[in-house]
């Protein structure tokens, strides 16, 4: 990379008006700076005088030492005595001279900009973002704060020819004054980090420091990107502001759904933090090196930057555990002092009450290891010149503190002033104004595996205090070091992308190829349903090829699941191993799940892979619509009655969906939700059934045409169809008011006659004995059978070695309901000496779940069935083994007895289609009742 400055020697005098002294040709200037502390080899330092802005003494007199340090040139007032033998360039007014380069260089340079500004975090967020790109762009910025006007000035006069991306941070002013600086940048992304009280005595309300600093929108590019917090507490302010600019592009990043950038999954472990978000369309999996509670939202605005900036993300993904802290973040130390091992926890030069809350919360996530206690020396909270006292929420500090664990706390200064943040004073063990007179006895009270906190505020000497921590006799301090945890799964997810609208088109294709007659198949539906919160549908489109993931469970404490949702489209080997392995790689382990296959699929896959096992889920009705044109005969009975029925209702309208009936379509599914849904609970998920009324607009009518039912005006009913291919129909979601005779069966039906150019269509499964009626009524013609597969994990008969494993899955499962002797050793050997027990084995041979069965004729009986947790999916498997083995074997029925009072295992087993046929009373050993089911079978 070129590290010259864009403009030439001569140059520079051009724009300035200036005139050089003891030039040669090829001056080398890499960096233009008027501080001296900047300073390097090669660079140009401009002299400020009493005249600038904001400076009331020249800096003169550090000429002599700047040349020591190597520098290639100076610029100097015209009048100026100083006389040396490097190039000068003598100006009328440094501080112009260095505004018109600023302004020149700008307007020459083809870079892309990105400007940051906001109360606190500028430059971190900067700096982050320079350390994730630099590798895939020539890309220049100043590391270092740079929070006066001059700043702004000394990096644009910096910029290089090759400069492909510029990162700039910029401080708040006066309106006026932000909006003249942000032109000279002309950003095409801007950046606000955060709003807080930093400047309010100056600014007087939070409303005009959002308004000030929002003028950076004035300067950004029509079509400019603005990106905004949206955990920020005055997010809706800040929105609102941004919103006058017509311009622009808002776009949020933070933990909400709805942000252009949000977290789908995060967990702090070994003093950093695990990731997984969403990028726009794209998903990553990275590892944020730091600690603070904040650095997950702020990381999805870096990398949201990176997207908008056309970059790759997973690559700048993969490099974000490089980063360190920036000084004014915290910084986490591991340290040795007179045999003890603990760790430093620096934060003290991170200042105001915004920075303190976030503290913390950030200790409130941080453990120490072992007997390891939270030990805080803190300063005052507030920054006294910036006007925050009066800010303090004296309530929430004190639950913060709480909260954060600190178990011994030190303090300086004035923190004395504002002792009621502490509701347990107890903590408080000493005061002092000057840190030494205490040091003594805060270094006595550390102890092994203590976390040793040290936090103030801007001004606060106690950054004098790390000095001299640091340099302790025999100390021995290391700074932690993070490793890429993430890499393997962000890998995983590298050529995947959010499902979207869009890809409807070649989604059809791939499954008209293969003529596919599953409800799942339907589009609409994987969009509408991709769209909750807790899932998201991952779609990968190369090699000729579709394949559908299920990345679910989001929003949990546990990791997040990826599951193949479907075979992949055209169903080969190849393709199909390929889409394994990204699952292996993503859960390292050699286990995988498809959650939907046909009927028709499950020979080729058994031939792909022979570990796969197969567990039938459901039966998918399915139709002719040809049939509807006439209702003749004695198996349309039901159904001509039910349309008589409706026939006879007055003033009813049957009219196509409209965006019009959205309003009443919502209100009558949130009626139905209120009085019905309960009965279908195992299946329900509102929000793809609210997403289709609520993004109709999306699809064209071949994809999605819905019929709206009227009474007096009032919606009644409303339903969807729409195309899966040519040649298959999809009847899709539809609600009923129940108080309108016959409707639920009328729309159907007239939704059937409207689409017999069909030769099928699928309506799903039955889920429950009310809506399997309906749909019979309509006659189907045929099933479609549903399996769901398992890659590399085993249900066997069991032996007796895993008798002790048994019996303690038993008593964590059952403590008091069942008899002694069920729970006895004894009883179990008799049952698996009579090969009566089955169990679940993961890939390790770890025994997950057991049921032991008792044949009774032509009735199987679940005798007995437990799993080493709930919610991990062990019984379900378990079930579907068994409604699998008793179909096989040709059973009528199946049968169980559960506890009445456990709601959780009898919604499990109505999940698989199982009802109540009587109540057993005082049927356990604790006198509690059981509920004893069936399962019919039947093709």
């Amino acid at each position: 990379m070129n590290t010259q400055i864009y403009l030439s020697a001569q140059e520079l005098a051009t724009i300035t008006d200036g005139m050089w002294e003891n030039i040669y040709n090829n001056v080398i200037i890499n960096e233009i700076h008027e501080t001296y502390h900047y300073l390097q080899k090669n660079d140009m330092f401009v002299v400020h005088y009493d005249d600038w802005y904001n400076k009331t003494k020249s800096n003169e007199h550090k000429i002599e030492s700047a040349i020591k340090k190597g520098i290639s040139a100076l610029m100097l007032k015209q009048n100026s005595k100083v006389k040396t033998s490097i190039p000068t360039l003598r100006v009328k007014n440094t501080y112009e001279a260095l505004r018109k380069i600023a302004l020149h260089t700008s307007q020459l340079s083809k870079a892309t900009r990105v400007l940051i500004t906001g109360s606190y975090g500028k430059t971190g967020f900067k700096v982050q973002l320079y350390n994730i790109v630099k590798e895939q762009i020539s890309t220049y910025t100043r590391l270092n704060s740079s929070n006066m006007v001059v700043a702004t000035y000394c990096n644009l006069t910096s910029l290089k020819k090759d400069t492909e991306l510029f990162l700039i941070e910029q401080p708040v002013s006066t309106l006026q004054k932000t909006y003249r600086r942000a032109t000279y940048v002309k950003p095409d992304i801007s950046v606000i980090t955060s709003i807080g009280h930093e400047g309010i005595e100056r600014f007087k309300t939070i409303q005009n420091i959002i308004e000030n600093k929002l003028q950076i929108a004035h300067a950004l590019k029509d079509r400019g990107k603005l990106l905004l917090p949206y955990d920020d507490r005055y997010y809706d302010k800040i929105l609102k502001e941004a919103q006058k600019y017509k311009h622009i592009e808002i776009l949020t990043y933070g933990s909400n759904r709805t942000c252009n950038a949000n977290v789908l999954y995060k967990k702090f472990s070994n003093f950093g933090w695990d990731v997984i978000a969403k990028i726009e369309d794209v998903v990553v999996a990275y590892r944020v090196p730091f600690f603070e509670e904040y650095a997950v939202g702020v990381s999805c605005g870096v990398l949201l930057c990176v997207y908008h900036l056309g970059l790759d993300v997973h690559l700048a993904a993969d490099a974000y555990y490089k980063n360190e802290n920036f000084k004014s973040s915290g910084l986490f130390y591991e340290v040795t002092y007179k045999k003890r091992h603990f760790y430093l926890y620096d934060q003290s030069n991170r200042g105001g009450i915004e920075g303190y809350e976030s503290f913390f919360k950030t200790l409130s996530t941080i453990e120490p290891k072992n007997s390891g206690k939270k030990i805080l020396l803190t300063s005052e909270f507030v920054d006294y010149k910036d006007g925050e006292m009066n800010f303090i929420d004296t309530k929430k500090f004190q639950k913060l503190i709480q909260k954060s664990g600190i178990e011994a706390l030190f303090s300086v200064e004035k923190f004395s002033e504002h002792i009621n943040v502490l509701g347990d004073k107890s903590i408080w063990k000493n005061h002092s104004i000057d840190w030494n007179t205490i040091k003594d006895e805060i270094l006595k009270t550390i102890q092994n595996d203590d976390i040793f906190c040290v936090k103030g505020i801007f001004d606060s000497t106690l950054t004098q205090f790390i000095d001299y921590f640091k340099n302790l006799d025999g100390i021995k301090i290391e700074k932690l070091q993070s490793l890429n945890t993430m890499a393997q799964k962000n890998e995983a997810f590298k050529n995947l992308k959010t499902l979207h609208y869009t890809d409807i088109d070649i989604f059809q294709e791939a499954v008209a190829k293969e003529q596919k007659k599953g409800f799942i198949y339907f589009f609409p539906f994987l969009y509408f349903w991709s769209l909750s919160n807790n899932r998201e549908l991952l779609i990968d489109t190369t090699n000729s090829s579709i394949s559908l993931f299920l990345l679910d469970k989001l929003g949990r404490s546990d990791f997040p699941r990826l599951q193949l949702y479907i075979p992949t489209m055209p169903l080969c080997s190849v393709e199909q191993t390929k889409a394994f392995e990204r699952i292996y790689q993503y859960k390292e382990s050699k286990n995988a799940t498809i959650v939907r296959v046909d009927r028709e699929d499950v020979i080729k896959l058994k031939e792909y892979d022979s570990n796969l096992q197969f567990g039938y889920k459901i039966d998918e009705y399915l139709f002719e619509p040809k049939r509807y044109e006439n209702l003749s005969g004695g198996a349309f009975r039901n159904l001509r009655h039910q349309i008589s029925t409706f026939l006879k209702n007055e003033n009813v309208q049957i009219v196509p969906y409209e965006k019009k009936h959205e309003k009443g379509c919502l209100d009558l599914y949130d009626t139905w939700n209120t009085n019905q849904a309960h009965k279908y609970d195992n299946v329900q998920d509102e929000t793809y059934s609210k997403n289709c009324l609520l993004h109709y607009d999306k699809f064209n009518q071949e994809a999605l045409q819905g019929l709206v039912i009227l009474q007096n005006e009032k919606v009644m009913s409303f339903a969807f169809v729409g195309k899966i291919h040519n040649d298959m129909l999809c009847l899709f979601i539809g609600k009923s008011d129940h108080a309108l005779k016959g409707v639920q069966s009328y729309i159907k039906y007239q939704l059937l006659l409207n689409n017999k150019k069909y030769a099928l269509a699928n309506d799903g499964d039955g889920i429950a004995g009310g809506l399997d009626a309906s749909k019979r009524m309509l006659r189907p013609v045929a099933f479609n059978k549903v399996y769901g597969a398992y890659s590399n994990e085993k249900i066997t008969l069991l032996n007796k070695k895993y008798i002790h494993k048994i019996v303690e899955i038993q008593k964590q499962a059952f403590t008091t309901t069942h008899p002694k002797d069920l729970i006895a050793e004894k009883y179990f050997l008799k049952c698996l000496d009579a090969q009566r027990v089955y169990g679940y084995l993961s890939s390790s041979k770890n025994l997950k779940a057991f049921v032991v069965l008792r044949y009774e004729g032509d009735n199987l009986r679940i005798y007995d069935l437990a799993s080493i947790q709930n919610n991990r999916g062990f019984g379900s498997k378990m079930i579907q083994f068994v409604i699998n083995k008793a179909r096989e074997e040709n059973y009528k029925t199946l049968s169980l007895e559960v506890n009445a009072n456990n709601p959780h295992a009898i919604h499990l087993y109505e999940k698989f289609g199982f009802h109540t046929k009587e109540i057993l009373e005082e049927y356990y050993y604790s006198g509690e009742n059981a509920y004893h089911m069936y399962l019919e079978l039947h093709e």
